[in-house]
Order: C-alpha cells, then sequence, then structure tokens
C-alpha cells in the first residue's frame, strides 16, 4: 500500500468517526429532549422527568410519560 492511500484512508476513517460522533449526539439530544424542554421551562417535575427519561425513554410508554 502506498503512502498516498494510506492517507486517504486514514482522512476517511477520521471522518467515519466524526460522523458518528455527531450522529451519537444528535440520537442523544432527541433522546433526552423532553428532559431539555423541561429544564428549560422551569417545569417543577423537572428532576422527575429526567429519572423517568433515563430509565424509560427508550419505550413509547416512558416517551408519552416524560412529555405528559
Amino acid at each position: 500500500m502506498s503512502l498516498g492511500i494510506g492517507l486517504l484512508l486514514a482522512k476517511n476513517h477520521l471522518a467515519d468517526r466524526a460522523a458518528r460522533a455527531g450522529a451519537a449526539c444528535l440520537v442523544l439530544l432527541l433522546y433526552f429532549l423532553p428532559t431539555f424542554t423541561a429544564f428549560g421551562g422551569s417545569h417543577h417535575n423537572a428532576a422527575a422527568i429526567f429519572v423517568i427519561n433515563l430509565f424509560l425513554g427508550g419505550s413509547f410508554v416512558g416517551r408519552v410519560v416524560a412529555l405528559a
């Protein structure tokens, strides 16, 4: 393998890792959206919404309870 191809593969690997990190941040942002909304709006049960979102946010029922 020549040096040029090796550098090209290294750049692609770095771009792939950056894209994965960006996607992970977006997923976390969407996952905790009810929590951010609660804390941003100074909701009186913001801590409870965070706990519900943390443990049940992956299920539809948890998502509905956290947004209610």
